[in-house]
């Protein structure tokens, strides 16, 4: 049963997320509360804690190294365990997910008063109901995902101030500089990335056999020498026609395919690489479908946009950027996925006219 608005509760504490930084800091918010406060940084710690430390509340770092958040936190429930979860980020579009996944949402940087104040809802029962299905997600707007990342970023400077306000010894001083450069050059990283996917796409034009320009773009690029990688072809050479388009544009959105193809089969895999016209010989169809681990349907949706990841240390913006140019190409860009049974990413692009 819920305690009252102005019991204070003590509790044991679980905290994943894989910045060492964010641990610590952490703890030293909660504990001086009277929290118990345990980090681990990865998915396989979090399981084996849940058993173990039997927390209270479970703090959860969307992007972790083995596996996300989303799926750490459904296989918790799935494992029987009841406590509540808050997921944690850095952009707050994920937040609509967390119904039916968590009973909260914790956007990073966080304050020591407000981490304070939403653990003490959670443990009052104030944190909101988790059900059964997700609905109602946000709109992923570019705009507003850049200044999230700015925000995380002049958030964290901020949080090691403090921290190093505290710990000014000359070990330390090292670690702070070093911090501070990567949470810089991060925010340039996104800075720089989001005013060229703004800049329009000039292209020029000229004819481009597809069978030939995807037998060179998969050839050139890592996968195809990927050991444990197959690669199978299914080429319906006598219905392509030719296509207009920019060679070497039309081979950024190839590498930006196959580099998550590759990512997601990891070591072994197979890869079926297909193109085709259509009946009335106006578009061609080529197709990517990987062997990995593919992806939750609350993923799928939102994978073509900028800025959108749930891999550590990726900026989400290749495959927007294989979108940019088959826009610009009069084409499309379409991907599906079944969770456990690998993606698919299929490019349409427009035959070149007939004069």
């Amino acid at each position: 049963m819920p305690l009252s608005s102005g019991a204070r509760v003590m509790a044991k504490i679980l905290v994943v997320d894989d910045s060492q930084f964010i641990c610590n800091v952490t703890k030293e918010y909660l504990e001086p509360a009277g929290h118990s406060v345990m980090a681990v940084q990865n998915a396989e710690g979090a399981f084996a804690a849940a058993t173990q430390y039997k927390p209270d509340v479970v703090l959860l770092d969307v992007q972790l190294p083995d596996m996300s958040g989303f799926q750490v936190c459904q296989k918790m429930r799935e494992s029987g365990h009841t406590f509540p979860i808050l997921i944690m980020s850095a952009s707050n579009a994920y937040s609509p997910w967390v119904h039916g996944l968590a009973q909260g949402f914790l956007f990073k940087p966080y304050t020591k008063t407000m981490l304070c104040a939403k653990v003490q809802a959670v443990l009052q029962g104030d944190g909101g109901p988790a059900v059964k299905a997700a609905t109602n997600v946000a709109c992923w707007d570019s705009p507003m995902v850049l200044l999230h990342h700015l925000r995380n970023s002049v958030g964290s400077v901020s949080q090691l101030i403090e921290v190093f306000n505290k710990k000014a010894d000359d070990e330390f001083r090292t670690e702070f500089v070093g911090m501070v450069q990567r949470s810089v050059d991060n925010s340039m990283g996104f800075i720089e990335e989001y005013v060229e996917l703004l800049r329009p796409s000039e292209l020029k034009l000229e004819d481009v056999q597809i069978n030939v320009w995807l037998n060179s773009a998969v050839a050139s690029h890592p996968i195809s020498k990927a050991p444990g990688i197959s690669i199978v072809w299914q080429i319906d050479s006598g219905s392509l026609p030719v296509v207009s388009g920019e060679p070497l544009q039309l081979k950024r959105i190839a590498d930006a395919v196959l580099n998550n193809a590759l990512e997601a089969m990891g070591p072994v895999g197979t890869l079926t690489v297909g193109a085709y016209g259509d009946v009335s010989r106006r578009w061609v169809y080529v197709s990517f479908q990987d062997t990995g681990e593919g992806m939750e349907n609350y993923i799928c949706e939102h994978v073509l946009e900028p800025f959108f990841t749930m891999k550590k240390n990726k900026r989400g913006i290749g495959l927007s950027w294989a979108q940019k140019i088959a826009r610009a190409h009069g084409g499309e860009i379409e991907v599906t996925s079944t969770s456990g049974a690998g993606a698919c990413v299929l490019l349409k692009l427009p035959a070149k006219s007939k004069k």
